[in-house]
Parts: structure tokens; sequence; C-alpha cells
């Protein structure tokens, strides 16, 4: 289960370094896509993941719908391996949808991996509601 987060360069070939603590439970086949909520910044999630997620939005729409939103994902969806220094490459159609220039913010969420553009995961965290934090904690009590 990947946990923490960190902040690394993209350097001009695409490549971010996933630190080992993230990455380790992410095993040998993984996919980069987008979000599959309305935020904007990338997933990584395990194949066994994004084959569970995709089976969801065969099951809960119509073919036509389905076939939409296949097309938005996997426009932008590679398996890209690891090299020996812990790097993926993110492609020129991921790097837009997620506005990523020189430098990304990589947190590990349960199952998968969000890799953000700084200055958005800025503006998401700093628009934390405080309140809304406290209830959804309380019900878990």
């Amino acid at each position: 289960m990947p946990m923490g987060s960190a902040e690394h360069n993209i350097d001009p070939k695409g490549r971010l370094f996933i630190p080992a603590k993230l990455r380790s439970g992410l095993g040998e086949s993984f996919v980069v896509s987008r979000s599959m909520d309305i935020r904007p910044c990338l997933c990584i999630y395990t194949a066994e993941e994004f084959d569970e997620l995709i089976a969801k939005i065969k099951q809960s729409h119509s073919l036509v719908e389905s076939n939409y939103l296949l097309e938005i994902i996997y426009k932008v969806s590679t398996q890209p391996g690891c090299d020996a220094q812990g790097r993926i490459t993110l492609n020129q159609p991921q790097r837009k949808y997620a506005d990523l220039k020189d430098t990304a913010y990589i947190i590990g969420i349960d199952r998968h991996i969000e890799i953000w553009n700084i200055e958005k995961w800025e503006l998401e965290s700093a628009e934390d509601d405080q309140d809304k934090i406290l209830r959804l904690f309380s019900e878990v009590r």
C-alpha cells in the first residue's frame, strides 16, 4: 500500500523519480493514467486495480457511455515500467493533462499513487475543509 509524499523534478525527457517507499507496492506491471475523478492529476495504478476500474466502468454504463469513458482514459494511459534509477516516463499527453512542468508532487493514497502539478496540489490542499474532515473522521470512530 503506497503511503507518503514527495516532490521530484521532471527531466526534459519527461522522466519522474518515484520513491521506493511509494513504488514498492506497484509490482512489475502498473498503469499511469488520468485520475478517475474530477481532480486534474495522474494516477499510477497496479495493473489489477486498473483492470478493476475498467471493469466497473463497463458494468455501470451503457456500451456507448463506457466506450466514451474508455477513450478518455486510454488516450493518456501507459504501462511505462521503472528504469534502473526508479524513474517512469510521462508522455506529452499525460504531462499536458496534469499540467506538469518541471516538478511534481507525488502522494501515495491507499491503492494508487497520484502525481500533481505542485501549484494545483497546494491550491487543493489549501481548500481543505477542516469541518468536513472532522465530520468524516468522526463517522469512522
